[in-house]
Order: structure tokens, then sequence, then C-alpha cells
């Protein structure tokens, strides 16, 4: 399976009569399942834009939605909410359906690969430190699309002045959703056949070494109010022995809330708190059974695909590597013993924290609050000039002199540190023409650094032990950064001992090219 998605031109009127016939012929049982999307602002009665979105599966079909956004919404927000509510719908079935989605969304060209490409980096503008417009949802739709069968297409839901027939057919008496009624799962453990007890190992194989290492409990639990608002509050509880700590809560963030996300976050915040302890084994108790039955099938359905949550799989598996062993046991709430009982009024507690989403706070840092232009004269400095400009790239120390062609991050900076380190220094000043360094190390290194090593997208940070190691060094020894807006002579006269370093950088590149121009034509080298 993989995602196909196109755009193409169409004119409104005969869009709208082609939706029409969708709508009238779009049944549950044909094999490519057709979904009709709209997404549209409008004023309320107080004058306010808003925004709403409907999905129609077909007629009497209980995924049909309709939903108005939250003030502030746009039309173009509503339509992107729409597809990847569909997306995340069809992910709910074992083996989603191929899916054929029409959308009033238009990108004047192929989704997909506009969509992959902004994903490349982040979702930022192009040569702009500033996030694109809609870039939460453009980045969710991404990552909702990825192994699925589905073939998206501009298609207006209305000509103007025209009724809009896919809320029109939600309205007409049809089957709809609620809010979120979707969303809630109370009985995850329905039909996974899980025995009370079951122990699996790193590798999904049944296990029974773990009767005496350190064991975390999690307990999750999930609601919806009478407004149709979910949330889920989970918690985790330490034993060791006799040694036990206070139990954690926790609320549920990441969109979409279920009972079985819930669980899959406690799992991973007991595996943190377990790493914070510096164990080496650890058993991880969950409620849910569900886990352990995809758990020992390596995250996959019976045709091979990806289950839904692979982020949270993928969050897990990268905990367990670094334990020498973690067990996962599935026993069922017993309400009526009081570690139980605690950790279940823990996990009601944190249905009421405050909503407060990832922390990428270090995000909206100004390079200002990321350097300092008032400097500890007395702290060691080292200069780290880049490629690229007229200066000669590499490293210069102040106290010594010594210097280095090393520019690359972030060999550069583990090598800075690991001079730093062994002449027992406790603080260094690094000054840079380089502000993308800068925001490297002091922003996107620490948000790596809190979720797992994986970027935006859940993918491994690439480099990653490295960036390990030298946030390692960071924590041993603080960085100060001071950035060179425009050379000043001392700068200058620093570089100038970069000058023999450049010369036989160049020269090396010279012979090289030399003896690819002198090797014979056809001429296949062996390399080490």
């Amino acid at each position: 399976m993989f995602s196909r998605i196109f755009c193409s031109a169409s004119t409104s009127k005969g869009a709208s009569f082609g939706i029409l016939r969708t709508l009238a012929t779009n049944e549950s049982s044909t094999e490519v399942q057709k979904v009709t999307t709209t997404g549209y602002s409008f004023r309320d009665k107080n004058g306010k834009t808003r925004a709403k979105y409907g999905v129609f599966w077909g007629k009497g079909d209980a995924r049909n939605s309709l939903r108005t956004l939250a003030p502030g919404a746009t039309n173009v927000a509503a339509m992107l909410e729409a597809l990847i509510d569909v997306a995340h719908t069809a992910r709910e079935e074992d083996v989603p359906p191929p899916l054929v989605v029409y959308t009033d969304l238009d990108l004047k060209g192929p989704i997909i690969p506009t969509l992959s490409k902004w994903a490349r980096r982040d979702f930022y503008r192009s040569e702009s430190v500033q996030k694109m417009a809609n870039a939460e949802l453009l980045e969710e739709l991404h990552k909702a699309v990825q192994g699925l069968d589905i073939k998206i297409e501009h298609r207006p839901s209305r000509a103007p002045g025209q009724p809009n027939p896919v809320t029109s057919a939600i309205l007409a008496g049809e089957k709809f959703r609620g809010k979120f009624d979707k969303y809630v799962d109370a009985n995850t453990a329905a039909g996974t056949e899980v025995p009370e007890g079951e122990e699996r190992d790193a590798g999904g194989r049944i296990s029974h070494s773990g009767r005496n290492w350190p064991r975390f409990y999690t307990s999750a639990v999930c609601t919806i109010n009478q407004k149709g608002f979910t949330t889920a509050g989970y918690a985790t509880f330490f034993i060791d022995g006799e040694k036990k700590s206070r139990v954690s809560p926790y609320r549920l963030i990441p969109y979409p809330i279920t009972l079985f996300r819930a669980n899959l976050a406690a799992i991973e915040d007991a595996l943190k708190e377990a790493l914070e302890k510096k164990l080496d084994k650890v058993v991880i108790v969950t409620s849910s059974p569900h886990f352990l039955k995809i758990w020992k099938k390596g995250w996959l359905s019976k045709s091979g695909e990806p289950v839904a949550n692979k982020e949270f799989y993928l969050r897990i598996k990268d905990l367990v590597a670094q334990f020498e062993k973690v067990n996962f046991r599935y026993e069922a709430p017993k309400p009526t013993e009081p570690m139980w009982k605690e950790l279940a009024e823990k996990a009601s507690e944190g249905l009421h924290l405050p909503l407060i989403g990832k922390d990428r706070s270090e995000y909206e840092l100004t390079i200002d609050e990321m350097t300092t232009d008032k400097a500890d004269e007395s702290i060691p400095l080292v200069w780290l000039f880049k490629s690229g400009t007229n200066l000669n790239p590499g490293l210069v120390w102040n106290s010594t002199g010594k210097v280095s062609s090393t520019t690359g991050m972030p060999q550069a900076l583990i090598e800075i540190l690991e001079q730093a380190k062994d002449s027992k220094m406790r603080s260094i000043r690094i000054r840079t023409d380089s502000e993308k360094s800068v925001r490297t190390v002091e922003a996107n290194l620490k948000v790596w650094r809190r979720n797992g090593w994986r970027n935006s997208l859940h993918k491994p940070i690439a480099r990653q032990e490295l960036w390990k190691r030298a946030a390692d060094l960071l924590d041993e020894i603080k960085v100060s950064w001071e950035l060179m807006k425009e050379p000043q002579e001392e700068d200058i006269k620093r570089n100038e001992l970069l000058m023999p370093l450049a010369k036989q950088k160049k020269s090396e590149s010279r012979k090289q090219k030399i003896s690819r121009d002198l090797r014979p034509s056809g001429e296949i080298t062996k390399s080490n």
C-alpha cells in the first residue's frame, strides 16, 4: 500500500453534479471506498467568521461527520481537518480500504510531493525561520496518509449560489457521528484474547524472567462529556521490592484522544522514568491487553501493514533499545486493591490537568535570546567559522591558537566540548558566524532530546549517536554563544590562522580532481 494523492482541475458546476451522483451511489460495500468532504467558512449570528467541515461516507453511515471548528479557523483549515478526519477514520479498520477522497482543497498541483517537500524542512517556510500557515494541520495530514491506499482529488463541493450537497446529505436525517464519538473506545480489551498475567519481552516472545525486576504499573481513563468533548488521563506507579514512588498523573495531549493512545502514552512515560532511574531491567505492567497483542506481532496487521499509532510504537521501541532487558505484562485493573485504586484516581486526576501541547518552546526563541553580547572574558573562547563564506572555515582556540578544519555539526561541537572537558573546563564561549549552528544546538537539539531523538514526523534524527554525544557533553560543560553579525578585526586576525589549512585543503581537492580527470574512461576503482 502507498499514499497516492492527486489534484486535478474541474469546473464548479460539473463538479457539483458529480458530487451529487457520488453521494447517491457511494455504498460501503464497494471495493474502493469513495468519500466526499467539504470545508468552508461562514459568519455566525454575532458576525464572527467561523469554519466548518463535513465528511460523507455514504447514506446512513455512522462515520459521517459535520463539525464546526474553533473560532479563528479558516476555510483551508476546515478542508485539511476533513481530510485528516477521513485518514484517521480509515485507520480504525484492521485493513483500511482503498480510498478515493474528494476535497475542496486546491493546491494547483500534486499534493503528496508538495507535502513531502515541506516535511523535509519540518513545515517551515522556504529560507525562513517561520512556520507555514496551517503547518500543524499539513504535518498531521502528511503523517495520516502514510501507508494508506488513498487518492485525493480536487472537486469543488458546490457551485456558487447552490446549497452544499455534502452538508445537505448529512443533515437530511442521515446518521452521523457526534463531535468526538469515534475517539472513545472504552473497551480496547474486546476480542484481544490475551490471558491475565501474560508477559512478553522486547522481541514479543513469552517471558518469565522479570519476576524480580523493578516494575512500573500504568493505567488510563478516557471520558466524553455531555458537550461531546473527549479527554484522557493516565498514571504511572513505580515499585522495586519495598521501594515505591509516588503515582504521577498525566493528561493525553496528541490528537486523536482515545483510551488506547492514553495507555500507549503511559507506557512511553513509564519507560522514560525508568531510564531516569538508570534501571537496566524493568517490567512495564499495562492494563491494555491490546498492546500485548500487537506488540508481539511487531505492530503489524494480518495483511502485514503497520497498524495505527505507529509513532507511539517507534518511540517505545527506541526507549526499549536503551535497556538491557524490558518485559511488558498485562494485568487487569483490580479496583479493590489500594495500588490499583490509587492508579485509577491519579489517572482520573490527569483528566483535569492543564491542556499543554508538546513543548517546542525553544523554537520560539530569537537569535538574540540564544546569544550574548556581554561575554565573560575569563571564560575560554573558541571561534567557529562556517564554510561557504569569504572567511576560512574551521576552529580557532583563543588560549592556545590551536586550529582545526572541522566545521560540520555536530562534529565541530563535539570536538570543542571534548577538548574543553580534557582541559578541565566547565564553561566555554563559542563565537561563530553561523546562526544556523546556534539554532541547531540551542533549539533543535533540546527538542529532539525531549522527544526521543525523533523529528516532528517521528523519524529518527540523522547522526543520532553523534547528537546524543554532544547532548551528554553539554550536560557537563556550559556553552555561551556569540554571533559574528559582522566580523571584527580580532575575528579576521584569528581567521587568518586557518589560512594554511584552507590552502592544504584546496591543494588536496585539486590533486583529487586531476587524478579523476586522468583516470582512463571506464576504469572501475575499488573502494575500501
